[in-house]
C-alpha cells in the first residue's frame, strides 16, 4: 500500500506536465518528481518514504519506528518529558528530521541530462 501511494503521487504529478512545452526534450529526462511521505498508523508505528522518478521510480524508506509509547497527554501541570523516555524521543525525532531535511552529499549541482531510451 505504501508503494502504491508513492506511485500514485508520482503519476499524478507527471500527468500535469505539459509535454507540448517540452516536445524537443522527450528523449532526455529533466524531471525527477521527488516526493516525501510520512506514514503513521493508529498504533503509533511510522515510517518515511522518499522517492524520485528519473525514467525509473526509485524509493527509499526508513525503518518502522514505534512511537506508540510516546502518544501521551500530560495531566495538569505535568510535563510531557516526565512521561516519556526523553532520549528515545529525541533519537527518533532526529531520525525523522534527517529524512525530512537531509544533508546533501557529493555533487548536487551538476546539470547533466540523462538520456533514456534507445
Amino acid at each position: 500500500m505504501e508503494l502504491f501511494a508513492i506511485a500514485a503521487l508520482t503519476h499524478e504529478e507527471m500527468a500535469r506536465v505539459d509535454k507540448r512545452l517540452y516536445k524537443n526534450l522527450l528523449d532526455e529526462c529533466y524531471f525527477t518528481f521527488p516526493h516525501l511521505v510520512f506514514l503513521m498508523d493508529k498504533f503509533g508505528g511510522c515510517r518515511m518514504l522518499q522517492s524520485y522518478f528519473n525514467g525509473k521510480l526509485h524509493v527509499q524508506f526508513s525503518e518502522i519506528l514505534d512511537l506508540g509509547h510516546m502518544i501521551a497527554v500530560p495531566a495538569y501541570r505535568q510535563k510531557y518529558f516526565d512521561m516519556v523516555d526523553r532520549k528515545d524521543f529525541l533519537e527518533k525525532l532526529n531520525l525523522l528530521l534527517k529524512w525530512a531535511w537531509p544533508i546533501p552529499q557529493g555533487n548536487t549541482v551538476a546539470n547533466v541530462p540523462r538520456n533514456y531510451g534507445n
